[in-house]
């Protein structure tokens, strides 16, 4: 008897009519971890070379300061999650879609950012953002 039931509990799990109304549900969600993790990396890359092509004469070293940056608010970014994911009042996949829109407005507004202090609140919020999206908040959510 009980085989029966994990036999008919299977079999209603891989029917069709589990999939319900959108088939797609599972492909779309793949589709956009590949285009978010195909675009997460080029700030960190692209960043000191943009910086050294602005005619404003930033030099190499305040260009790699920025990576520094970078990282220093990532780290920084993953101890506030760390805290503020631990507290019951706090809604995990709103902060996580919170930060997933700010990471991709400043990613967006890099062509016009000319000035140095401005590519360096670029990358305090994208540091503090971006930690948000890929370490902190994945089990909870």
């Amino acid at each position: 008897m009980r085989a029966g039931k994990l036999g008919s509990m299977y079999g209603d799990c891989t029917s069709a009519s589990s999939i319900g109304s959108d088939p797609w549900q599972f492909v779309y969600p793949p589709c956009i971890l590949f285009i978010l993790c195909t675009g997460y990396y080029v700030p960190f890359l692209l960043i000191p070379s943009y910086v050294l092509e602005i005619p404003g004469k930033i030099d190499a070293m305040s260009a790699a300061c920025l990576l520094s940056i970078l990282g220093a608010s990532n780290t920084f970014g993953r101890v506030l999650c760390g805290i503020l994911g631990s507290k019951k009042w706090v809604d995990a996949l709103l902060v996580n879609n919170l930060a997933l829109l700010i990471a991709g407005g400043l990613t967006t507004a890099i062509p016009f950012c000319s000035s140095y202090a401005v590519l360096s609140m670029f990358a305090v919020g994208f540091g503090i953002c971006v930690c948000k999206l890929y370490i902190r908040q994945r089990s909870v959510i």
